[in-house]
């Protein structure tokens, strides 16, 4: 690791990572932190293993020695992924925390990049590109499609509640903490992250990321964008097919409808369930009909018009209480 400071004034970052049966990739990724050109000394990281089976133990148990104390890490079996985050937030102790996925690699100056953002914009949240790597044989109508990419934004920009997400994100510490419910004297881990930040009604759905930072932004947080600290996420083969791509469209559109539900009360509520349900029913329709228009000429375009279709069906399948499971699936 670097331990040649790029500047005095680097404060410590623990990076937060949840795993789930990917103890090779975990692995990687801890030797990708370790070379990062960020001051040794200010790199921590904690680290919450949400496989019941403690699949990733013997990793760290390896890298606790190379880390030399700067490595945290517990043991979170249940299946929350809102738990597991939220393990990892409390069992932080810096001022600031990064998040990053166990299937993704950043750049050497990856965090680098992203504290120099916070420090030009006083942001409490920078938020950084996840830019996918296909495996071999991955069809190329999947590639041209791009349904693994999301927007990029110029460095600075403020970034919508519909961009937001953990998968690469700086985050601050104390802004997180104040979302949570008060904790009682001597708490354990577990109880602690029972508290928040991340809310446990979404831990087996997902949406949970999108939930904080709406709660994050109606505090007046700033949101930001740093576009020179991308992480690369490995997209596998089995993945990369039309049944994966439709069935996360439509938990998309049920965490969509269940998250703009869930801002509102009353008759705000009920207007905006209206609005949306018929919104749905029109957008899912006609999203049908160009996917039948498009599928002889051109087959990426019929599929992502099949897509908008499938998620306006999870929009409507979760006004019935539907809710697809992303976590703790065996």
């Amino acid at each position: 690791m670097n331990s040649q400071p790029l500047t005095s004034s680097c404060p410590a970052i623990t990076v937060c990572i949840c795993t789930f049966r990917r103890p090779a990739w975990l692995q990687t990724l801890l030797q990708a932190l370790w070379d990062q050109t960020y001051p040794a000394a200010q790199v921590h990281v904690c680290v919450i293993d949400n496989d019941p089976a403690a699949s990733a133990q013997a990793v760290l148990m390896n890298a606790e020695q190379q880390w030399a104390g700067r490595l945290s890490w517990q043991h979170v079996p249940q299946a929350n992924i809102s738990l597991a985050r939220n393990g990892a937030i409390h069992l932080a102790q810096t001022e600031w925390v990064a998040l990053i996925d166990d299937d993704e690699q950043p750049e050497p100056d990856w965090l680098y990049q992203l504290w120099q953002t916070q420090v030009h914009t006083q942001a409490q949240a920078v938020l950084a590109p996840v830019v996918p790597r296909y495996a071999a044989h991955i069809p190329g109508w999947i590639q041209r499609g791009g349904y693994f990419e999301r927007p990029r934004f110029a460095s600075g920009t403020l970034v919508p509640l519909g961009e937001t997400r953990s998968g690469n994100v700086l985050l601050h510490r104390p802004s997180l903490l104040a979302l949570c419910q008060p904790l009682v004297a001597n708490a354990s881990l577990l109880e602690q992250a029972q508290t928040g930040p991340f809310d446990l009604h979404f831990g087996r759905t997902g949406g949970e990321d999108s939930w904080l930072f709406r709660q994050l932004l109606a505090r007046g947080a700033r949101v930001v964008w740093c576009d020179t600290a991308p992480v690369y996420e490995w997209v596998p083969l089995e993945r990369a097919n039309a049944r994966w791509l439709l069935q996360r469209a439509y938990r998309l559109g049920q965490l969509f409808m269940r998250s703009e539900l869930a801002a509102r009360q009353g008759w705000p509520r009920l207007r905006c369930l209206l609005y949306l349900s018929t919104r749905a029913v029109l957008q899912g329709a006609l999203a049908l009909v160009l996917a039948l228009c498009y599928l002889p000429i051109r087959v990426h375009r019929a599929f992502a018009w099949l897509r908008t279709a499938a998620a306006q069906a999870g929009k409507l399948s979760a006004l019935f209480g539907f809710q697809q499971k992303a976590y703790g699936q065996s």
